[in-house]
């Protein structure tokens, strides 16, 4: 990615909210993260670098990271806002690293409806898309979400993290899973207005990705197309590569001889562009490879996305039994996902 300073990431983006205590964080700002890190997750919190202040300051100096920190009365950091600019072409943020010191859980001193309608605001001048990975096991985590940001609910991520604990909170050993939420910056989802019909394979899976889909962008046009049965190697590009969380993201780019053969990471995702000839022609290869439907990625200017994981697909029910127990959100999304796996194609 092109550097980039947090200055220029969007006209008047690091201007003063005009909010109490609420400020963008820079230089000497470091250890300060690091301390309110650790007095959220104690030595848990998957990304290793965000216990390393001058990791986290290199982080902001290239404007990879923006972060929107909250103070208390006393100066200190209580809370904290984070956005990832993992785009190259710049058309998405990914809001995370969204840290509540414990004391403030229940009276955090800012008033998210002002925070988020001037974040939204301003991040709507560079980019069309907020995307989010959120805890299933936090149904207020879900709630805020949805009730702040203006997310709804894309999918989920199975096995997200590992060993991440909450200081305070009785939370279980067991791997976390991921709600995966977008917030359409724009009155359609798009700058360009509802844009090509959007395929999904015809069967089993149709109805709950255009779900998915139209839950984000209302005006978009779903349409299912007959799938080959022939399958054929698939040639995947890379989008994203994170150690921290050992998670792999590819994008299939057509059918071709796979030039190297890499080794599995820990969660294996594919996105898959919703243009009918590539669903068509991918669709049961990828299935045949262990790759299960989990959601969509919405875009703007390319096409929106299948996302896939690699799993075993009683792995996968498994994990989708879990989430039935989980919010509201999780718990419909969960039940017709699972609906879709009893049905035959």
């Amino acid at each position: 990615m092109t550097p980039l300073t947090p200055q220029a990431a969007a006209p008047g983006l690091h201007e003063d909210l005009g909010l109490p205590g609420v400020r963008w964080l820079g230089a000497g700002d470091g250890p300060r993260l690091v301390e309110l890190v650790r007095a959220c997750y104690g030595e848990t919190y998957s990304y290793a670098g965000l216990y390393r202040a001058h990791e986290i300051e290199a982080l902001w100096a290239e404007g990879v990271l923006l972060s929107l920190g909250h103070e208390d009365e006393l100066g200190q950091l209580d809370g904290h806002t984070g956005f990832w600019r993992k785009d190259p072409k710049g058309e998405y943020v990914e809001s995370g690293l969204s840290l509540i010191r414990p004391r403030a859980r229940r009276g955090f001193g800012v008033d998210p409806t002002a925070m988020w309608r001037a974040l939204l605001e301003r991040w709507s001048q560079c980019a069309a898309f907020i995307h989010q990975n959120t805890t299933t096991r936090h149904p207020r985590a879900q709630l805020y979400a949805a009730r702040y940001m203006r997310a709804r609910p894309t999918g989920w991520v199975f096995d997200y993290a590992l060993g991440e604990r909450l200081v305070e909170l009785a939370e279980d050993a067991a791997p976390m899973h991921a709600l995966t939420m977008s917030t359409a910056l724009h009155p359609a989802g798009s700058e360009s207005g509802p844009g090509p019909a959007l395929a999904v394979p015809r069967g089993r899976w149709a109805d709950w990705l255009a779900k998915l889909l139209r839950g984000v962008l209302p005006t978009a046009t779903v349409v299912p197309v007959d799938c080959s049965g022939e399958r054929a190697s698939v040639k995947l590009e890379p989008i994203e590569d994170n150690p921290s969380l050992a998670l792999r993201r590819r994008a299939v780019v057509g059918l071709g001889a796979v030039a190297s053969a890499m080794p599995p990471a820990r969660v294996e995702l594919v996105h898959l562009p919703m243009q009918p000839a590539l669903v068509a022609a991918t669709w049961a290869s990828l299935e045949a490879d262990g790759h299960v439907p989990v959601g969509v990625r919405p875009h703007a200017r390319r096409s929106c996305e299948i996302v896939l994981q690699r799993l075993h697909l009683d792995r996968a029910r498994e994990a989708a039994a879990e989430m039935t127990l989980a919010g509201s959100h999780v718990r419909e999304l969960a039940r017709e996902w699972l609906e879709a796996c009893a049905r035959t194609s």
